[in-house]
């Protein structure tokens, strides 16, 4: 799972591309971006289309081991920064693409929506156990259900004493 930021005046969209149908992002107005070549000024038309899948795809083939966003601006996104977050998006109130890929970004992704940062999820201690609490302290489960657990243990604990003629195990 890859969350994308996509650019100002941009859309997703499933187009085909070379006789395969391929995962873009689209914008509908044509695009002038400054030339580097040429004369002082001079801008050159660029193709309204990129297309995210085969970005994806790079960017995990290269990505770094402990990399947590890889930023993307070059000819292919036609000058417009695309940042590819591994992780979780930064939470601000900005839409990113909830992109999941499909064989590493080798076929069209089923899995896509739009999120906001602050909405996404983040790890919560309170949702998952660590060292030195038992399982059934986890916040998630009901009141009786938690009572429940605690008198089973408690009767553990008091068969596992030996206490007179006590035919349980220990």
């Amino acid at each position: 799972m890859v969350y994308i930021k996509i650019p100002q005046g941009w859309t997703f969209d499933k187009r085909v591309v070379d006789g395969i149908l391929k995962d873009v992002l689209v914008s509908d107005q044509l695009l002038q971006v400054e030339s580097k070549g040429g004369a002082q000024g001079e801008k050159t038309a660029c193709k309204n289309l990129i297309i995210i899948q085969d970005l994806v795809k790079e960017c995990l083939r290269t990505k770094k081991r402990g990399a947590h966003s890889i930023s993307l601006n070059s000819k292919e996104t036609c000058a417009n920064e695309i940042i590819i977050y591994f992780r979780t998006p930064p939470e601000t109130f900005e839409l990113f693409l909830k992109y999941e890929p499909n064989r590493n970004g080798k076929e069209p992704s089923n899995n896509m929506k739009l999120v906001q940062g602050v909405d996404e999820k983040k790890f919560s201690f309170a949702n998952s156990t660590y060292t030195g609490t038992l399982w059934f302290h986890n916040a998630v489960i009901s009141e009786t259900k938690r009572e429940e657990l605690k008198d089973k243990a408690q009767e553990q604990r008091d068969n596992r004493r030996h206490v007179g003629n006590n035919p349980l195990a220990t």
